[in-house]
């Protein structure tokens, strides 16, 4: 429900967008996610990947600073290692863990407000909710350094959900009106295991992603 409810929300943000097309500027974006997760999963670290497409941004006053509408049109690669085990105690070089990356296409629309702090340069402040659909992914697995498994989707019915949804918020510096800085942070919501099927890639009742992401973009 709580699914069918974003997607609902999306389209409606995006018609009522639509409507006032005259005033959308378009542009394109690009840079880095920082990904990890939260839940039942150990996982190690935060790895890196990448975060590209375009964005459309929608001003509700004539002097570009206020209240602002924005919505982007990404492919994103995300990515986790679990938590080394040792197969022989205390002996670190005979672990084994597990790599996963995924590559989705990412839809957030966020709600923001302009601050102006100088003539040329404004302060960005946005929240909103974002969807993603996985389209391919690997899962890795590694045993005393060495790759000894690959399975070529990760998005099977024992592996994860390729649906991920939840909200995000974010700052940022705008530049003449036309160059983006942004910082962001994503939430994710959506339950990405299955812990209904007895034959799955984890063994966890919980997985969550979480992810920082840093972008530049350039608005025509």
């Amino acid at each position: 429900i709580m699914k069918k409810t974003y997607i609902i929300l999306l389209f409606v943000v995006l018609g009522v967008v639509t409507v006032n097309a005259q005033g959308i500027r378009y542009g394109v974006t690009g840079g880095i996610n920082l990904h990890t997760t939260s839940g039942d999963v150990d996982t190690e670290g935060v790895l890196v990947g990448y975060y590209a497409g375009v964005k459309s941004i929608y001003d509700f006053s004539q002097n570009g600073q206020g209240l602002y509408l924005t919505g982007t049109l990404a492919l994103s690669e995300k990515a986790f290692k679990t938590v080394p085990i040792e197969l022989t105690p205390n002996r670190p070089e005979t672990s084994t863990y597990g790599k996963v990356k995924t590559h989705s296409v990412e839809v957030p629309i966020r709600m923001g407000y302009k601050f102006p702090i100088g003539r040329t340069v404004k302060l960005l402040a946005e929240a909103g909710p974002y969807i993603s659909i996985g389209l391919w992914g690997n899962y890795d697995v590694y045993t005393n350094g060495k790759k000894v498994a690959k399975y070529n989707e990760a998005f099977d019915k024992y592996g994860i959900r390729r649906c991920d949804f939840g909200l995000g918020m974010g700052l940022g510096l705008q530049y003449s009106e036309h160059y983006q800085l942004n910082i962001s942070y994503n939430h994710g919501l959506a339950q990405l295991t299955h812990p209904e099927k007895k034959e799955k890639m984890f063994s966890t009742p919980s997985l969550y992603n979480r992810t920082f992401n840093i972008t530049i973009s350039y608005i025509f």
